[in-house]
C-alpha cells in the first residue's frame, strides 16, 4: 500500500503545473444485534452554518467578479464545458512563504538506521489512537439503473470486491449505511462469493454486519466479492436542511447513499457520519438525457440506450466515497487553477453568473494556497455542485463539495470545504471522535486564508460547553454548542499551536503530517507528536490546557521523532 501511495503522488509532483445522524452508543462484537434497519431522522452536519456567528474579519480576502476576469461561458449540457481564465491565487505574504510539501517518502520496512539512532521503534500510538478501520484494497463498482429527481427514487447495485487484506483478515465487516439509518434504504439481496447470506443490522440501522467465514478450517480468500441490490426513496425537503440525502427543489442529493466499509460507530447529528479508506471506483449511471449530475471521480465515457437513456461510466481513483448531485437545471462553468488542477462549478440556471465567477475564483485561489501549504491536490478535477436552496453551508465529498451560492460568506464556505479535501480526503480523519482535528483544521484554514491567518475564533460568551478532545456523545445534538466547541475552539488551537512554534515550524510539520498520513488515516496522537517533534517549544504544557488525553505527558520532548521508525531528529 504504501509503496501505491508513493507512487501515486510522486507521479503528482512530477507532473508539470501540477495538474459535517444518531444512534445508540457503539456496540462491541457482543452487543445486541437489531434484524431490521428503522427510520431515523435526517442528520445535520454545521460546516460553518449561517446561525454560528463569525468572529469579526480584520481584513476580507478578495474574490473575482465580473469586473476583474471574463465571465466563463455557460452552458446547458455537459459535453461543452467552457474553460474561463484562471485567476492567479492570492499570494501568502512573502513574509510568511511556505513551500510546496515534499514527495511522500514514509517506508514501511527500516532500511538503515540514522546514526546514533535508538532502534526501531513500533507503532507507538496509545491504545485509545488505534485505528480500528480495517486496512483493505478496496474496489467498488455501482450501477444505478433507474432514478428520479422529483421523488428521490433510486434503484441500484453494487459488487465490493476485497483485493487485498493488508493487515489482518476480520472475523466481520461493518458497512456504514446511513441512508438505512435515516429509512431511505431498502436491502433487495446481499451476497458472499456468490452465495446469498443475511446481515445484522447495529447503531439504529445506520450499520450492516456480514459474518465472514473464518474457521479452523475455512479462512476467507481474496479476491472477496460483496453484491448488494438496494433501492433508496430519497425524503425531502427535511426540516434542517443537512441531509446528506435529500430532494431539495429540483436537485437530488446523492451522498453517503450506498453502503461502504467501515468500523463499528454510530451517529451523531453534529458530526459527519462517515468513516472510509480511500478506494477505487467505477460507476455507471443510466439517465434520461435532460438529467444533468455533478460529481465525484471523473466521466470516462458515455453511450445512448436501446430506451433513448445515456450510459455514463465514471472512475475515481483513491477517494473516500464517491457522491452525486442531480438537477435538470444545471448549467456548468469551469476553470484551470494556477497549479493545474480543473475546478467545475454545476449551478442551477437563473442564478448570477458573477456568483458562478467567485466560486472557480475562489475555488481555484483555495486549490493553489494550500497545495503550497501542505502539499500537492493529488486529484485532477475538484468539482462544485449547488446543492439547493435549503441546504445552509456546505459538504465535503471525495474530490467534490456541495454549497450554497446564496450563503452570506461564500468564500469563507468554499474556504472550509476545500480545505476539507485535505483533512479529511487526502489525510482521512477520525471526525466522531477527533472532530477538532478536520472541523477545526477547517475552520483554521477558512478564517485563515480569508485573514492571510491573522484572525481568532473569540471565546464564546459563558464558555465552551466541552472540551475539544469530546467525542460526539458528549457534544449537545442541537444548538450551536458543538460549533463553538469543536470548529472555533479547534481553530483557536491551531492559531495558539502556530504562533507557539512560529511560521516556519508549523508548516513543516503540517507537510509532515501530509507526508505520513496522505491517502491514510490521522489520528490526534499522529497531530500532536509531530507538532512536539518540529517545534523548538516544549508544546504538552499548552495541549494540556485542551486536551484531556492522559498520553500528553508521555510525549517525547520536544525536536524529537519518535514516529515508527528510527528515533530521529526531524
Amino acid at each position: 500500500m504504501l509503496a501505491i501511495r508513493q507512487a501515486l503522488l510522486t507521479a503528482i509532483v512530477l507532473i508539470p503545473a501540477l495538474a459535517a445522524c444518531s444512534g445508540p452508543l457503539n456496540s462491541d462484537d457482543g452487543a445486541a444485534i437489531d434484524e431490521t434497519p428503522p427510520t431515523a431522522t435526517v442528520a445535520s452536519t454545521p460546516s460553518a452554518t449561517a446561525e454560528a456567528p463569525l468572529a469579526e474579519s480584520t481584513s476580507a480576502s478578495p474574490t473575482a467578479t465580473s469586473d476583474t476576469t471574463p465571465l466563463p461561458t455557460l452552458t446547458p449540457t455537459r459535453a461543452e464545458v467552457t474553460t474561463a481564465t484562471a485567476l492567479p491565487a492570492t499570494a501568502t505574504p512573502a513574509s510568511q512563504a511556505a513551500t510546496a510539501a515534499p514527495t511522500p517518502t514514509q517506508a514501511s520496512e527500516p532500511q538503515q538506521a540514522p546514526v546514533d539512532a535508538t532502534p526501531w521503534l513500533p507503532d507507538g500510538r496509545p491504545e485509545d489512537q488505534h485505528v480500528e478501520l480495517p486496512d483493505l484494497d478496496l474496489h467498488y463498482a455501482l450501477h444505478i439503473s433507474e432514478l428520479s429527481v422529483t421523488t428521490g427514487f433510486v434503484q441500484a447495485s453494487q459488487t465490493v470486491t476485497i483485493r487485498e487484506f493488508r493487515d489482518y483478515v476480520p472475523d466481520r465487516l461493518y458497512f456504514q449505511v446511513p441512508a438505512a439509518g435515516y429509512g431511505f434504504f431498502t436491502l433487495e439481496s446481499l451476497t458472499l462469493n456468490g452465495a446469498p447470506v443475511e446481515p445484522a443490522w447495529l447503531n439504529g440501522g445506520a450499520t450492516m454486519v456480514l459474518d465472514l467465514p473464518n474457521t479452523a478450517d475455512s479462512r476467507v480468500t481474496v479476491p472477496v466479492e460483496i453484491g448488494i441490490n438496494f433501492q433508496l426513496n430519497v425524503g425531502g425537503p427535511e426540516p434542517e436542511g443537512w441531509g446528506y440525502l435529500a430532494v431539495d427543489a429540483d436537485v437530488l442529493r446523492l451522498g453517503y447513499w450506498f453502503p461502504q466499509i467501515s468500523d463499528d460507530h454510530s451517529f451523531s447529528l453534529t458530526l459527519d457520519p462517515s468513516y472510509t479508506r480511500v478506494a477505487d471506483f467505477d460507476v455507471t449511471l443510466d439517465l434520461a438525457p435532460a438529467l444533468e449530475f455533478s460529481h465525484s471521480g471523473e466521466v470516462t465515457g458515455s453511450e445512448q440506450l436501446p430506451d433513448g437513456r445515456i450510459r455514463y461510466y465514471l472512475h475515481g481513483e483513491n477517494i473516500r466515497d464517491f457522491d452525486f448531485a442531480f438537477s435538470p437545471s444545471y448549467v456548468f462553468a469551469s476553470t484551470v487553477s494556477a497549479t493545474g488542477v480543473t475546478i467545475e462549478y454545476a449551478w442551477r440556471g437563473g442564478a448570477s453568473p458573477d456568483v458562478s465567477a467567485q466560486v472557480l475564483a475562489t475555488t481555484a485561489e483555495a486549490v493553489d494556497r494550500l497545495s503550497a501549504l501542505l502539499g500537492p491536490y493529488p486529484w485532477p478535477t475538484l468539482r462544485v455542485a449547488d446543492a439547493g436552496p435549503s441546504m445552509p453551508g456546505g459538504i465535503e465529498y471525495g474530490n467534490h463539495i456541495w454549497i450554497n451560492p446564496l450563503y452570506p460568506q461564500l468564500d469563507r464556505l468554499i474556504y472550509h470545504e476545500v480545505a476539507h479535501m485535505w483533512l479529511y480526503g487526502i489525510i482521512g480523519t477520525r471526525t466522531l471522535e477527533e472532530g477538532w482535528v478536520d472541523e477545526g483544521g477547517a475552520e483554521f484554514f477558512e478564517r485563515g486564508l480569508a485573514t492571510d491567518f491573522t484572525e481568532v475564533a473569540p471565546v464564546v460568551s459563558g464558555g465552551y460547553c466541552c472540551p475539544l478532545d469530546a467525542r460526539w456523545e458528549e457534544l449537545p445534538q442541537t444548538g450551536n454548542g458543538t460549533y463553538f466547541a469543536i470548529y472555533e475552539q479547534g481553530q483557536r488551537f491551531y492559531m495558539d499551536v502556530l504562533a507557539t512554534m512560529g511560521w516556519d515550524d508549523f508548516w513543516a510539520a503540517l507537510q509532515q503530517i501530509y507526508n505520513d498520513f496522505a491517502l491514510d488515516i490521522v489520528t490526534a496522537y499522529d497531530m500532536l507528536r509531530t507538532w512536539q517533534a518540529h517545534s523548538a517549544t516544549d508544546l504538552r504544557p499548552l495541549f494540556d490546557s485542551y486536551f484531556r488525553y492522559p498520553w500528553i505527558a508521555d510525549l517525547p520532548p520536544p525536536g524529537v521523532d519518535s514516529r515508527q521508525g528510527w528515533l530521529s531528529l526531524p
